[in-house]
């Protein structure tokens, strides 16, 4: 779907309710507008209210239970996290200063609990123990364990200087003898946005029905499988923090955008409709839309350099083509994950 449907879409359900609630994302270099519309009750979805780890209140005031699944890919919960992850990267890790760490086994290792048992040792015992003591590094980070499409497992680790600012110098040589069970691969952070769309990007059933279509990206996603139910997909240090927020509404959105030092009109629109089965008319959607830093603002936001023309190609290319050659042309190499 090109931009101009998309703009089509949006513009109907922005036109649902004006009252429709947005949430409003404020990135280090654009801003995400997310509105809930609503042709039923013109205020967007009904809400829900949680009440144990089984049940839940729904809009209508029924009390209903929670789904439960054999397998983390078809649970609740999986989108949530993932979208989670998504935001911290490209909130917390900012362009030239941090650094992705993949840490891998030689041979293969399937056991989940050796791996973060692994992890905790190499990162509280040993990485930060040498960094500090010969550099005076103190870290802040993001760590995500996936499996490969046989189960074996891996590890992630997005890395940064918990001092603003400061620019860390990373040995792979020494991170690989700290590591001690396998490769590493140490590759310097240029477009956390880019690097947050492939470790966030989340399909429904409807986009993985077809295995011919099959995309790389989507293969990863398909991996979480074999990822325990009980287990927290990513674990961060204290410093790694929620990108900030209003709730407001559409009539709104525009005011809370000039007071935070953004562009009003959006570069980026997306929608997802909900239609009715019988009609096939709209009932709801959900409107997503991205607007830039302006270049002049003097907000609390630090306005981030947008680099040379070579990198504003990769960063289209995100929009325009996919993620899965960006990725790889971005760090060079044929296959990161």
């Amino acid at each position: 779907m090109d931009n101009n449907v998309n703009r089509t879409f949006s513009n109907k359900l922005l036109k649902m309710a004006k009252t429709a609630t947005t949430k409003i994302t404020l990135f280090k270099d654009r801003a995400r507008a997310k509105t809930y519309s609503s042709t039923s009750t013109g205020k967007g979805f009904l809400t829900t209210t949680r009440i144990s780890k089984e049940q839940f209140v729904d809009g209508d005031g029924v009390i209903r239970d929670y789904n439960k699944y054999d397998d983390r890919l078809h649970s609740d919960g999986i989108s949530v996290s993932i979208k989670k992850v998504r935001d911290y990267i490209e909130y917390n890790f900012t362009a030239f200063d941090s650094w992705l760490i993949t840490l891998t086994y030689t041979p293969q290792e399937f056991d989940f609990d050796k791996v973060v048992k692994d992890f905790e040792k190499f990162y509280n015992n040993r990485l930060t123990a040498y960094y500090m003591k010969y550099n005076g590094y103190k870290f802040e980070y993001l760590r995500l364990i996936e499996p490969y499409e046989n189960g074996a497992w891996h590890v992630h680790l997005l890395l940064k200087s918990a001092v603003e600012g400061e620019q860390l110098r990373l040995s792979a040589d020494v991170i690989e003898k700290k590591w001690k069970h396998g490769e590493i691969r140490l590759t310097q952070i240029y477009n956390a946005e880019g690097l947050a769309c492939y470790f966030g990007t989340v399909y429904n059933n409807d986009d993985i029905k077809d295995k011919n279509t099959l995309t790389k990206t989507m293969i990863k996603q398909l991996r979480w499988y074999h990822y325990p139910v009980e287990r927290k997909i990513y674990t961060k240090s204290n410093g790694i923090k929620k990108p900030p927020g209003a709730d407001t509404t559409e009539e709104e959105k525009k005011d809370v955008l000039q007071e935070n030092g953004y562009e009003t009109e959006s570069y980026r629109d997306s929608s997802l409709l909900r239609t009715d089965a019988k009609t096939g008319e709209t009932i709801n959607g959900i409107n997503y839309q991205n607007f830039k830093k302006r270049a002049n603002s003097t907000g609390e936001q630090k306005v981030v350099e947008q680099g040379t023309d070579e990198q504003e190609v990769y960063r289209r290319r995100i929009v325009e083509q996919g993620i899965e050659d960006y990725v790889a042309k971005a760090f060079e190499v044929d296959d990161i994950f």
